[in-house]
């Protein structure tokens, strides 16, 4: 049987082993978290705060932290730790906010010894208050009482350090909420040097388990954590701010190209979403639940999957289909300059559009799903039209496009059943001629589902001839 998330935190922050916990802020980068390996979650109310693009200042309501946490937390099957804040409120708020995170399923919940509503600790930490410390004792004992899972975790953040209050206080804290029954002591600090968190780790001796936060002293190797016996080590925002710097570059460089050619190869492919989102189980349990024959049965399929096609699976042979690649660019010649007419010339071919802009292509390359735009690419569409056309050399180069055309290997196009299969009906291989042979395409696969007649002059695109 497998232990409840509350029971895998404990042991996580118990055991001897260092443990990390990585930032999360969403049910997606929750997922991508734990399957990056990580054996729990950080909840950050940093980073929680900043997806909803409002400050790290309590200006999210708890209720609502503990409803976005709530699809984390369903996202994942490792243990999540909530940054709490200031338990948003007294002992009462505490209470509630205990008593509703387990509701939701949240494994622990980290408490910082300052004033509702808070502040992010590296903002202004010299003017920020803490908080009397009995009463934030009796916020612990409030949390701890509250709770009906005994293995619910309850981590006490102390922000003496922080606030600049020196080492003997952040002791005299520390001893205080772990004997009002903390699970753990999170010490903080704003140093680049990890000095006074090494200095508290002395003197207190592993009296309870330690939960460190280095972001601001990242220099620190880890092999240091682990010699003074830390308990856990968290990765507090990285993944927000990688995001954001992704997000950034990829509007600024959409923002400046109008266009997504520069775009589309860095980004994550669509089905990467759909698979972090569980599209794959919805499926199955579509499969399960929904009759089988909704609007009645298909009676036949087209594959018209262009340079794909010969990727298909679940065919009984393959179909020699394979992608050319080919590269286009638009150019923008002198309006003196510009051309009326198709030209066409040794290994290109020109054609005016009405905008002024002239469309050149293209290459032939044999080189797999490359979509990628090339130098030498645009150099020998460029090249061809200015041996020609010389006043071509002044063009502005508008855009560049690349497509891959399905080639089949005797050149002809696949236009028919497949050969074993009569309800499927293969449309691929066209190669340069696909929108050419549109019309007559879908004319012919229209008779082929309509059991019309076909013309035998078109028996030559039969797929049997090489499927």
């Amino acid at each position: 049987m497998t232990p409840r998330k509350t029971t895998r935190l404990r042991q996580l922050i118990a055991r001897p082993e260092l443990a990390f916990l990585m930032e999360a802020h969403s049910g997606l980068s929750a997922r991508i978290v734990e399957e990056a390996g990580f054996e729990g979650v950080w909840g950050s109310g940093l980073t929680i705060s900043a997806a909803f693009g409002v400050r790290d200042n309590n200006e999210l309501s708890w209720s609502q932290v503990v409803d976005h946490v709530a699809f984390m937390v369903e996202a994942t099957s490792v243990p999540l730790l909530l940054d709490g804040d200031t338990g948003y409120g007294n002992f009462n708020n505490m209470r509630r906010l205990v008593r509703k995170l387990e509701q939701v399923g949240v494994a622990g919940v980290t408490i910082e010894d300052k004033l509702f509503p808070k502040t992010n600790s590296f903002l202004r930490s010299e003017r920020q208050p803490l908080a009397d410390m009995e009463e934030f004792c009796g916020k612990i004992k409030a949390g701890k009482d509250s709770q009906s899972d005994p293995d619910f975790v309850l981590v006490a953040r102390v922000e003496a350090l922080i606030a600049g209050w020196g080492l003997t206080e952040a002791i005299k804290r520390a001893e205080a909420y772990h004997a009002a029954g903390a699970d753990a002591i999170l010490i903080h600090s704003k140093e680049s040097s990890p000095a006074e968190i090494f200095a508290f780790l002395d003197a207190w001796d592993n009296r309870a388990p330690v939960v460190l936060v280095p972001t601001k002293y990242w220099r620190t190797p880890t092999e240091e954590f682990r010699a003074r016996r830390v308990g856990v080590v968290i990765w507090a925002n990285h993944v927000l701010r990688a995001s954001i710097t992704a997000m950034q570059a990829t509007a600024a460089r959409l923002h400046q190209d109008a266009a997504l050619l520069n775009v589309e190869p860095h980004v994550a492919p669509l089905h990467e979403v759909f698979r972090l989102q569980g599209d794959e189980e919805l499926q199955a349990a579509e499969e399960r639940y929904l009759p089988a024959a909704r609007g009645g049965a298909l009676s036949a399929v087209v594959l018209a999957a262009g340079a794909w096609s010969g990727g298909l699976e679940g065919l009984p042979r393959a179909i020699p289909v394979r992608p050319i690649k080919g590269q286009m660019v638009a150019l923008r010649p002198p309006a003196e300059s510009a051309i009326r007419r198709i030209v066409s010339l040794p290994g290109a071919y020109c054609v005016p559009r009405d905008d002024g802009r002239v469309l050149v292509g293209a290459t032939v390359e044999d080189v797999g799903f490359d979509e990628r735009s090339t130098v030498e690419g645009v150099n020998a569409m460029t090249s061809a039209v200015r041996r020609v056309l010389p006043a071509a050399a002044a063009a502005s180069i508008d855009a560049v496009r690349v497509g891959l055309r399905p080639a089949s290997p005797d050149g002809l196009p696949f236009i028919g059943p497949l050969p074993g299969l009569p309800a499927v009906i293969l449309a691929a291989g066209h190669y340069r001629n696909g929108i050419l042979l549109l019309p007559l395409t879908a004319d012919l696969v229209a008779r082929l589902l309509l059991d019309d007649d076909v013309d035998p002059a078109l028996s030559v695109t039969d797929p049997g001839r090489l499927v």
